[in-house]
């Protein structure tokens, strides 16, 4: 009862920004996400770029869209996350500003075969179609359980569940349940916290 869609969802707008944002000169540096969030692992990021002498600046905004332009003026992303990022949302943004990716193997999106064929414009047509199928199949999974619904008086549909995996997240989990419960869809929502072998 699992389906696998490998993919995030982006507005239209953000797809069109990142599109005009991957045709700008990049610099010939590195860029390097300055997070106090432990798993995103900013000092093996640097440290990296320090043992591989690679110039690099420390990037982060206010904004998701400050964020993306500030990015957007790089040539590298350097990423290595200490748990594994199941999809990686920042490395597909980062392809598709046409910046090259650095990682260590726990970002999901860099298994996929067309992460690694396509970039910059081609890599956001490519994914314009899979958020179409990615929809389309939750589209079918709800129909399906609306026919079994009204079919089957004593049916009831399956919540959408929602599984986190954490570590070392004790100080970020209480915004985290805040933020994700206040969301309208939570009460048809189950939450699956998965400890990522924390000590």
């Amino acid at each position: 009862n699992i389906k696998a869609l490998s993919c995030n969802l982006w507005p239209a707008h953000i797809l069109k920004k990142m599109g005009q944002l991957s045709t700008i000169a990049k610099k010939p540096k590195a860029a390097v996400l300055s997070s106090s969030i432990p798993h995103k692992n900013t000092l093996g990021a640097l440290n990296y770029c320090q043992n591989n002498n690679i110039e690099y600046d420390l990037i982060k905004s206010g904004s998701y869209e400050e964020f993306l332009e500030i990015l957007s003026q790089y040539e590298t992303l350097i990423f290595l996350p200490l748990t594994s990022e199941t999809f990686g949302r920042l490395a597909a943004e980062a392809r598709m500003m046409n910046c090259k990716f650095i990682t260590n193997g726990l970002v999901g999106v860099t298994y996929e075969k067309w992460f690694r064929k396509f970039k910059g414009e081609q890599l956001i047509e490519e994914i314009k179609q899979r958020q179409e199928e990615v929809i389309a199949e939750v589209v079918g999974l709800l129909k399906e359980d609306k026919v079994r619904f009204f079919s089957n008086r004593n049916f009831k549909p399956p919540k959408i569940s929602i599984i986190t995996s954490l570590y070392k997240g004790d100080e970020y989990l209480e915004k985290y349940l805040e933020n994700l419960t206040s969301q309208s869809v939570f009460d048809d929502c189950e939450l699956i916290i998965v400890s990522g072998n924390s000590p």
